[in-house]
């Protein structure tokens, strides 16, 4: 039997399947996976920083686009947060649009401010930590099946 919480997560997992969400509270319903799609980087980074889930967790992220093979989401994140190490199992790319934050990969540390592209190939661990309020805008391929 499943909760009502696993019901729900399991409708709003659906529902990005489908190329949309349903909506919370914070946010209205959004198209994820349409033929064009424009986004205004800048409106999206404030209502990410308005929502609780940032002051709760010092960073919040709303996935843009969710395509099977191709997703984007923007990453709000507080100076001093972290993301803590992890990986992708696809090719990834991060852009901070905002502030400044430090990318650790493979015993490097690599500042990035805005204007600046890094590109990781699948499965490297690592790590983001906001030098100041920053936001980043993150793109992820999925693997390639043989």
């Amino acid at each position: 039997m499943t909760s009502g919480a696993d019901a729900a997560a399991d409708a709003a997992h659906e529902e990005i399947l489908r190329g949309a969400t349903t909506g919370t509270e914070e946010r209205p319903a959004q198209q994820l996976a349409e033929p064009v799609m424009l986004f205004d980087l800048q409106e999206q980074a404030r209502l990410l920083a308005e929502e609780p889930e940032m002051e709760s967790s010092g960073h919040n992220a709303n996935t843009l686009v969710h395509f099977p093979d191709f997703r984007v989401v923007l990453i709000s994140i507080k100076k001093g947060d972290m993301l803590r190490e992890h990986r992708a199992p696809g090719r990834i790319s991060i852009q901070p649009v905002q502030g400044r934050v430090v990318v650790r990969v493979e015993g490097r540390s690599l500042e990035m401010a805005e204007r600046q592209l890094l590109v990781l190939e699948k499965l490297i661990v690592h790590e983001v930590e906001a030098l100041d309020d920053a936001v980043i805008l993150l793109t992820l391929g999925s693997p390639m099946r043989a």
